[in-house]
């Protein structure tokens, strides 16, 4: 059986749907963040902006780390 990683599924579902919402939440809650819709094109660059920054703290792929969000 040939298991996929989650950042495959993720990457391949943004791509597949990149105009359907992947997130809807309650805006007020978010400082009205985004108006409280995240289609998957959204998504993938926020996840691309946070990797990003991530990398420029030198969090390598043997470092654990925790996201509170």
């Amino acid at each position: 059986m040939d298991l996929k990683h989650v950042s495959w599924h993720f990457e391949n579902t943004c791509q597949k749907f990149p105009d359907r919402y992947a997130q809807l939440f309650n805006p007020k809650l978010y400082n009205d963040d985004n108006h409280g819709k995240f289609t998957w094109s959204q998504l993938r660059d926020r996840v691309e902006l946070i990797s990003c920054a991530l990398l420029s703290y030198g969090v390598t792929t043997a470092d654990l780390i925790g996201i509170m969000s």
